[in-house]
């Protein structure tokens, strides 16, 4: 409720023993694992992933550059989107 009355709309909990980092393609890895035996899937996959529609594509490679900023720049349209509260 604090954070709601100060009119912020989103919360990232993280355990003091873990951290969140970006997820960025790397080149030698190829199309992910539930790929792998679908030839369709794996072509579509790299396909994004050239064209520069996949959403790791659009990651800022800045060391500086953080999570909320990210968000804040609405690359990732799952992110616009408001969860209702439970």
């Amino acid at each position: 409720q604090h954070l709601h009355d100060e009119m912020l709309t989103w919360t990232l909990l993280v355990d003091t023993d873990e951290y969140l980092a970006f997820n960025y393609y790397d080149e030698q890895e190829g199309p992910p694992t539930w790929c792998k035996k679908n030839v369709t899937c794996a072509k579509d996959y790299l396909k994004s992933i050239e064209d520069g529609t996949h959403l790791r594509t659009k990651l800022d490679r800045s060391p500086a550059a953080t999570v909320a900023e990210h968000i804040d720049k609405h690359v990732d349209e799952q992110f616009d989107n408001v969860d209702k509260p439970c």
